[in-house]
């Protein structure tokens, strides 16, 4: 038995909506730090399908074997797996990428079933404030408001999910 942390779509007509529903001292937290992201100069991006290159690839890979490296040991993914998995699933693959100054900083990976998003994989060249929630919460979130999605399952680990609308639930 296990724990992991899923979004609901309440039937949200968009991000600001869905705002709606935390009480105001989470609403006040969730602005502050996309906000915060925002003023660090750092733009982030949703790709899927086509709008996908190569060169969000290599930079996807340089983050997912960064991560590995400071924190798991091998990564067992290679880089020709993500442009094969792109090129089978196409717009099931839901990529974040996160720029400053036109470079990729930081992406997460997601993937799309029929009724939720699935994150799967996160990295990060640096140390930057609230990224991460930003990329693997928040823009997921969005996407599922704009796609009609009912879930997003963000995996195991992190009560700090709850915070930022995620739900616990029991897995088995």
């Amino acid at each position: 038995v296990g724990r992991q942390f899923h979004w609901h779509n309440r039937d949200y007509d968009s991000f600001e909506d869905f705002l709606s529903a935390p009480t105001s001292r989470k609403r006040k937290m969730i602005r502050k730090e996309r906000r915060q992201v925002a003023d660090q100069g750092i733009s982030v991006r949703l790709l899927s399908g086509d709008d996908i290159k190569p060169h969000h690839w290599d930079a996807f890979y340089q983050f997912y074997v960064d991560t590995y490296d400071r924190k798991w040991g091998y990564p067992y993914l290679t880089r020709n797996f993500f442009e094969a998995a792109q090129d089978r699933m196409g717009d099931q693959i839901v990529l974040v990428i996160a720029e400053m100054d036109g470079l990729p900083v930081a992406g997460a990976l997601n993937l799309r079933g029929a009724d939720a998003l699935y994150g799967r994989n996160w990295g990060c060249l640096g140390d930057y404030r609230f990224l991460h929630f930003e990329a693997c919460y928040y823009k997921a979130i969005e996407f599922a408001i704009d796609n009609r999605l009912k879930t997003v399952e963000a995996g195991t680990q992190g009560t700090h999910k709850i915070q930022r609308g995620y739900e616990p639930v029991q897995t088995f």
